[in-house]
């Protein structure tokens, strides 16, 4: 299974690369493929805009995404969850500290909800 991670970098030491390379770790292990945009080292030409559009790019291409803790306040990191939900993507909540992931039912109401407070484009 191709599967992409996401969560919060912006704002967090090293941009969470650690937590990032861990859940890629444990991931790979059990089978799979992994997108992990922690691989990303762009100069400042690179928006956010344009590296969203290469994790939207990336995450089409995937069959199930992983939320790492503290999505919910990463505003890239909800866009991924939005597109993720919209695109019916297999959804996982990863926690690297406990050494795994599982399976994590998409609310549409609050994603609803996130794209009426302007959270979410």
């Amino acid at each position: 299974m191709k599967v992409f991670i996401s969560g919060p970098m912006t704002g967090i030491e090293d941009f969470n690369r650690p937590k990032f390379d861990e859940m890629e770790k444990m991931l790979k292990e059990t089978g799979n493929s992994v997108f992990n945009p922690a691989w990303l080292a762009v100069d400042e030409e690179w928006s956010r805009d344009d590296l969203m559009a290469v994790d939207i790019a990336a995450l089409a291409r995937c069959d199930a995404i992983v939320m790492l803790p503290g999505w919910e306040n990463s505003e890239g990191a909800r866009a991924e969850y939005a597109y993720a939900v919209s695109a019916g993507k297999r959804i996982y909540k990863g926690d690297v500290e406990n050494n795994g992931f599982s399976y994590m039912y998409p609310i549409k109401r609050t994603i609803k909800a996130m794209i009426e407070n302007g959270e979410v484009g």
